[in-house]
Order: structure tokens, then sequence, then C-alpha cells
């Protein structure tokens, strides 16, 4: 029984020292990538607003993207998506429905009532009072 588990026990170990060394080569691509300038704004893909007659989906879509771009490190990407869904919820009510269901993306823009940047406190208390009428 005792050799069993010390071979069951190396297996597992075996598993982690692969997966450590995996996970090492990953890390040293996104350092590599990252110290290359690769992840500056101006190679970001951002999508267009859906058209008038789109469908939920593609609208689910596209505030998914703008709240990825919202949890971005990077200030200026967060005005223009903050300003963007603010624009759509404005002139579209269905916008308003998905932010709503969307839990996560609204815990994101109330820890923005706390940013250094005043700015994104204001689009973020526009978002939330609009959510609230």
């Amino acid at each position: 029984m005792a050799i069993e588990a010390r071979g069951v026990e190396l297996l597992v170990q075996s598993d982690l020292d692969v997966i450590v060394a995996k996970f090492d080569s990953h890390v040293k691509n996104i350092s590599r990538i990252y110290a290359a300038g690769i992840l500056s704004r101006g190679f970001a893909i951002v999508f267009s607003k859906p058209g008038l007659g789109a469908c939920k989906k593609d609208m689910r879509f596209y505030v998914r993207d703008l709240s990825t771009r919202v949890k971005i490190d990077d200030t200026e990407m967060k005005r223009q998506a903050l300003g963007s869904l603010y624009q759509e919820m404005a002139d579209d009510e269905r916008y308003v429905k998905i932010v709503v269901e969307n839990d996560e993306f609204l815990y994101v823009l109330m820890e923005f009532f706390y940013s250094s940047e005043m700015e994104i406190q204001e689009h973020a208390s526009k978002i939330v009072s609009f959510i609230s009428v």
C-alpha cells in the first residue's frame, strides 16, 4: 500500500512539474510580448457598435467588449469605453437591461466611484444613476 501511494505521489509531482514548466513558458512569452510593446492601445481590437436593428446577442457582445476595456489599466481606454456605454444606454434602453444582467460589470462600475480619475468617477456615476432610474 505504501509503495502504491508513493507511485501516485510521484505521478502527481510529475504532472505538477509539467504544468509548472508550461506555465513558466507562458509567463516568459507574455513578458516578451509586453516588453516588445505589442500590448499597447494601438494594437487593441475594438469592436464597432451594433446597428439599430441588432439582436440582443450582438449587443451583449458589444457590452462585454466595453466591460473588458474598462478593466484594462489604461485610463483613456476606460474613459472611452464608459463614455460609449453611457451613450448607448441613452440611445437604446436595451443596453440598460444588458448591463443590469451583468453583475460583474455592475461591481466594476461601483469600484470606479473610488477612482483617482474624476472623469472616470463621473462616467460611472452617470451610468449607475441611469440604471437606477
